[in-house]
């Protein structure tokens, strides 16, 4: 099944190619697998080419119960960086092996070897950067729209800016939110009883809406 992904911590949407009934998938990054949210099909979405179509399996159970302690690696990474180069980010992707991928909008290739290897040091881990054209940045690489329909556009339009809630104050799915509970990462959303599916560690608890919130960090 051919599906729009997230990949966890970018604002940036891709095609894969996915198996049946897998909300959350590993996708290749350029540091290893990475961890990537089901966010579309079609025929809401019409993929005119194929060349940059990922492969992609279901992440296993224990790979979704590390995704929690992937994430906060990252955003202890984002909370480090300098004012200047913080609004350069558009995204920072942890692998599944535990390097981090950095979106960045820069021209600069010795500005990035430099970050790079600052990173690399002050984390002791691998780190990569994937730049991002200015007028590019948020906008993935989706293709067209199938349908004229002012309503869907401008609902696409906020996926793909990053907005943490979708119409409604649904979370989106591979969203950092605070519960009763804890924080955990949203799994699914289900609007008939306006829910949320919510992995906090080893379990999935099921909260309203209104109980789960933005982490202060965000």
């Amino acid at each position: 099944m051919r599906c729009a992904v997230r990949r966890l911590g970018s604002a940036g949407v891709e095609w894969a190619e996915t198996p049946a009934d897998s909300s959350w998938l590993a996708v290749p990054g350029p540091l290893g697998e990475e961890a990537a949210a089901l966010v579309g099909a079609e025929p809401l979405l019409v993929c005119e080419d194929d060349s940059d179509l990922l492969s992609a399996r279901p992440l296993r159970e224990d790979e979704l119960r590390g995704l929690p302690a992937l994430l906060e690696r990252g955003l202890t990474l984002a909370r480090s960086l300098t004012a200047e180069w913080a609004k350069k980010v558009r995204g920072i992707r942890p692998s599944l092996a535990g390097g981090i991928v950095l979106e960045l909008v820069t021209s600069s290739a010795s500005e990035v070897t430099q970050l790079v290897r600052t990173l690399s040091e002050r984390y002791d881990c691998p780190i990569a950067v994937v730049t991002l054209e200015p007028d590019l940045a948020l906008h993935g690489s989706l293709g067209r729209i199938a349908r004229d329909d002012g309503s869907v556009e401008r609902a696409l339009t906020r996926l793909l800016q990053g907005s943490r809630l979708r119409p409604g104050r649904y979370p989106r799915i591979g969203a950092t939110v605070v519960t009763p509970r804890g924080v955990g990462i949203v799994q699914s959303v289900r609007t008939r009883d306006r829910t949320v599916l919510v992995r906090i560690g080893e379990e999935s608890v099921r909260f309203g809406v209104d109980d789960v919130s933005d982490p202060p960090w965000a």
